[in-house]
């Protein structure tokens, strides 16, 4: 619930817990010529367990804003810190 009301969209919710290694095995399903594309694949194999859909209340969001703002500076600066490594 909380990413759905700081991102203010629908999230969807998996029913698999390692969408990473299904979405590794839908790539390898269509490069080995099971489907023809990704999309066909996807819809073969995901489902969604439960959606959650932004909350009326808008104060996550903003607290998220304002801290993504505070801290974007520092994140930009570490970045450039850990490049000369």
């Amino acid at each position: 619930q909380i990413f759905a009301d700081v991102l203010r969209r629908p999230v969807r919710q998996l029913r698999v817990h390692d969408s990473a290694a299904l979405g590794a095995a839908l790539l390898g399903a269509v490069g080995a010529g099971l489907f023809p594309d990704v999309e066909t694949a996807a819809e073969a194999a995901v489902a969604v367990r439960r959606t959650f859909e932004p909350g009326p209340d808008s104060s996550r969001y903003e607290a998220y804003t304002q801290v993504h703002l505070a801290l974007r500076d520092i994140h930009l600066w570490l970045n450039q810190q850990n490049s000369q490594f």
